[in-house]
C-alpha cells in the first residue's frame, strides 16, 4: 500500500483567518494539523457546519491532550499557548507516520476490514454487496441520497477528495448517525445487520458547548482538561476517569479488547470514540459499528453537552439540552452560565464550561472577552428507527470577563425571565384570538411557528442585553423588558388581522392578555403607534 495523504502536512480542515483579508477567499482556506498550532498561522477559527466544527475541534483537542499531558490546573499555567504550539508540533513529528489516510498502518482505520467484509458477502449476490460496501459520499451528514429532496446543489452526491475524505472519517468517530446498511458482526450473539446504534457524541441530537477565544490556539488551549478536572467531571456520574491514550498511538483490534476498554472509560474515548470501524478504498468505505461508549442511560456524556441528573422511583436519570431547530442555542445561556453566579447545584450543568472558563484562565489569556459556542444537529427517527438529519444550529454569543460578577448572572436571568413571561403571555394572547374566532391551533408546531418571530427578534437585541448585564444597579435590563412587550405587540398584530369587525373584536380580547400592568399597556399602545410597521 503507498503511503500518502497526511494530515499533518495537507490541507484539509476549513478554516476562517487573516482579519484584515482583502477577499473572501483569503478570509476561509484550508489548513493542515501543522497549520494549526503554527506561530504565526492567523487562523481565527474552524468552518464547516456545526458537526463538522465539533468532530474537528475534538480532535485537534485530543492531539493537545496526548502532546501536553496535565494533571492539575498548575500545569496548564505553566504549560502557556506557546508551550502548548512547540510540544504539540514536536509530537506531530513524532507521530507522523500515523497520520496518513492512506497506506500500510493508516490513520484511525482498520485494513482487516475489507478481507473481513467481503469474505462475509462472498455467498450473496451482488446487489447486496454494493449495498453493503457503501460510498463516502453515502456518510456524509447533509447530502441528499435516494428518494430524499435535493434543495441546493450542496447537498448532492458528488466526487469527494481527500480532503473530504479525511473530515467524513473524523466526523464517523463520534457523530456517526444510527442507521440501516452498517454491519454489526462485530458484536457476538446479536442478530447481523442490525441498525447501527448512532455515535456517542450525537445520542439522539445532544447539545455541545465550547469556550472560544479570538484565535483557533488559544480556543484550543482554554479548552484543556487536566487529569485533576477529569475526576472531578467523574464525581458528577460521569464514568470516565482518566484522560486516557490517543488511539492512533495503540489501535483497538476488537470492539472488546483491553484498547477498547480503555477508550471507553477515559476523556480520550469521548474525543475520538472509533465508534466506526472503517476502512477506506478508492471512493468505497468498507464500515461496521465500532466501539458502543457509555450513554446517558449509563448516566455518561460528553464534557462538552449540558446535563441535569435527576432521581425517580429511586433510580438516577441524566437528561441533556439537545440541539432543537425551535430553540436557537442561545436561549440556553443560563443553564450554560450556571456555574458562575449563584445558581443553585441541581440544574443544569457544562463539565466543558465549568472546568475551562475561569477568571484565572482569562486572564492569562489577556483579552476582556470571551466566546460561548453551542451547537450540534437535531434529528428525528424513522419509523424504522434509524436517524434522519433534520437540521444544523449554532449559536456564538460574545459576553466579557465580568461575567465571573454575581450581578451579571443574576441579571441575565432576570432578561430572560422577561422574555419566556412575555412570550408567555403573547402565546396566550394568540391562543385567545383564534378561539374567540372558534378556532382552534391544531398542533404544537402552530404555537411555535407564530412566536419564531419574537424570539427572532429578541435574538437582535441579545447583545445589548448581555452589555447591559454588567450593570451593577440592574436599571439597563428592566428598560429591555419594554423593547420585548413591543416585540410581543408586534407579532400578535401581525398574527392575528382584524379586517373584519368579528376580528377586530377578538384582536381587542386577545390584546389585552399582552400587558403585565396599565403602565406597560400605555407605553406599549404609545411604542406601536409610533414604532416600525407590522413586517409583512
Amino acid at each position: 500500500m503507498e503511503n500518502r495523504y497526511n494530515l499533518i502536512d495537507e490541507k484539509w480542515i476549513p478554516v476562517f483567518g487573516r482579519e484584515n483579508a482583502k477577499s473572501p477567499a483569503e478570509s476561509s482556506f484550508m489548513a493542515s494539523l501543522s497549520d494549526i498550532f503554527a506561530d504565526s498561522s492567523g487562523i481565527l477559527s474552524l468552518r464547516g457546519n456545526a458537526v463538522e466544527k465539533i468532530a474537528v475541534f475534538k480532535l485537534l483537542l485530543a492531539i493537545v491532550q496526548s502532546a501536553c499531558p496535565l494533571k492539575k490546573e498548575q500545569d496548564w499555567q505553566a504549560l502557556g499557548l506557546d508551550g502548548m504550539r512547540k510540544k504539540t508540533t514536536e509530537y506531530l513529528h513524532t507521530w507522523h507516520d500515523s497520520f496518513r489516510l492512506y497506506g500500510e498502518k493508516p490513520f484511525l482505520q482498520f485494513p482487516w476490514l475489507k478481507p473481513m467484509i467481503k469474505s462475509m458477502l462472498k455467498a450473496k449476490d451482488k446487489k447486496k454487496k454494493e449495498k453493503k460496501i457503501n460510498q463516502c459520499c453515502d456518510l456524509k451528514i447533509g447530502i441528499a441520497s435516494g428518494n430524499n429532496t435535493v434543495v441546493t446543489h450542496f447537498q448532492t452526491d458528488t466526487a469527494m477528495s481527500d480532503a473530504d475524505k479525511a473530515l467524513v472519517s473524523v466526523i464517523l468517530m463520534n457523530f456517526a448517525l444510527g442507521r440501516k446498511g452498517i454491519m454489526s458482526d462485530l458484536y457476538k450473539n446479536e442478530k447481523k445487520l442490525l441498525i447501527a446504534k448512532p455515535g456517542h457524541s450525537i445520542g439522539s441530537g445532544l447539545l455541545h458547548s465550547f469556550v472560544l477565544m479570538p484565535s483557533l490556539a488559544e480556543s484550543i488551549y482554554i479548552n484543556m482538561l487536566s487529569e485533576e478536572s477529569i475526576r472531578e467531571i467523574h464525581g458528577v456520574g460521569n464514568k470516565y476517569d482518566s484522560i486516557g491514550k490517543a488511539p492512533w498511538e495503540s489501535m483497538p483490534q476488537s470492539v472488546d479488547d483491553n484498547m477498547a476498554k480503555e477508550l471507553q472509560k477515559s476523556y480520550m474515548g469521548r474525543l475520538v470514540g472509533l465508534g466506526r470501524f472503517i476502512f477506506l478504498e478508492n471512493d468505497k468505505i468498507y464500515i461496521t459499528e465500532g466501539i458502543r461508549h457509555y450513554g446517558l442511560n449509563e448516566l455518561t456524556t460528553d464534557p462538552s453537552t449540558t446535563f441535569m441528573q435527576t432521581e425517580k422511583n429511586n433510580s438516577k436519570e441524566m437528561q441533556a439540552l439537545k440541539a432543537d431547530t425551535n430553540k436557537r442555542p442561545w436561549r440556553n445561556l443560563p443553564a450554560l452560565l450556571s456555574f458562575t453566579g449563584n445558581a443553585t447545584n441541581e440544574g443544569f450543568v457544562c463539565c466543558q464550561l465549568w472546568k475551562t472558563l475561569t477568571k484565572t484562565r482569562l486572564d492569562i489569556l489577556g483579552h476582556d472577552y470571551f466566546y460561548v459556542w453551542s451547537g450540534g444537529l437535531s434529528i428525528k427517527k424513522n419509523t424504522s428507527g434509524t436517524q434522519t438529519v433534520n437540521d444544523f444550529i449554532e449559536s456564538k454569543i460574545k459576553i466579557s470577563k465580568d461575567v465571573f460578577n454575581n450581578s451579571f448572572y443574576e441579571n441575565m436571568t432576570k432578561a430572560f425571565e422577561y422574555m419566556d413571561s412575555i412570550a408567555k403571555k403573547c402565546e396566550n394572547a394568540i391562543i385567545h384570538y383564534f378561539k374567540q374566532l372558534h378556532k382552534q391551533l391544531q398542533k404544537e408546531e402552530d404555537k411555535l411557528k407564530y412566536l419564531s418571530d419574537y424570539w427572532q427578534m429578541c435574538e437582535k437585541d441579545f447583545p445589548d442585553v448581555i452589555d447591559a448585564c454588567e450593570d451593577s444597579t440592574g436599571e439597563k435590563i428592566n428598560l429591555f423588558k419594554k423593547k420585548f412587550s413591543l416585540h410581543a405587540l408586534e407579532v400578535y398584530n401581525e398574527r392575528c388581522p382584524k379586517s373584519t369587525p368579528r376580528q377586530l373584536e377578538a384582536w381587542a380580547a386577545g390584546k389585552n392578555m399582552l400587558y403585565i400592568d396599565n403602565k406597560e399597556q400605555q407605553d406599549s399602545k404609545k411604542g406601536a403607534k409610533n414604532g416600525r410597521k407590522t413586517r409583512k
